[in-house]
């Protein structure tokens, strides 16, 4: 086995078990391509609760999404402009977050406002295999809000 292919193991090992905790309820730090993120389920509404707990943070500020790809960051996006889709295009995976109209079937409460989703796909292989493994994951940096 390579060096590689062990830290390709290892990746796989931890996004495996972050997923597990993450369908479980709750809320993990993990690393991103740009900070350290305070991540939860977007559709458990105590593990969100958590998060803006967490961070000392108001609703009136809210949480983008991780995807592990751009098709997966574009289902939960009501429209898409070809704007949109030329930034996400020659941006991700990468630093770029997306605030895109809300699909109106999405009930997170991921703050507000609520007819909008920012949404990002990271360049960093472990959220990318989380986001994989359990859908797209609720993301904030991990130190406190202020």
């Amino acid at each position: 086995m390579t060096v590689t292919e062990t830290i390709s193991a290892s990746e796989a090992d931890a996004a495996s078990r972050i997923g597990e905790v993450l369908v479980g309820g709750g809320v993990v730090v993990v690393p991103t391509d740009t900070v350290y993120g305070l991540v939860a389920l977007p559709d458990d509404a105590d593990a969100m609760a958590r998060i803006f707990a967490l961070k000392g943070r108001a609703a009136d500020v809210p949480v983008a999404v991780l995807c592990a790809s751009t098709m997966q960051a574009f289902s939960i996006a009501g429209t898409l402009s070809a704007t949109a889709a030329v930034l996400a295009a020659e941006h991700w995976p990468g630093p770029l977050t997306l605030v895109l109209p809300r699909h109106p079937d999405l009930e997170w409460d991921l703050g507000e406002p609520r007819s909008t989703v920012g949404v990002r796909c990271p360049d960093h292989d472990l959220v990318q295999r989380i986001a994989g493994r359990t859908g797209p994951i609720a993301a904030t940096s991990a130190n406190r809000h202020g």
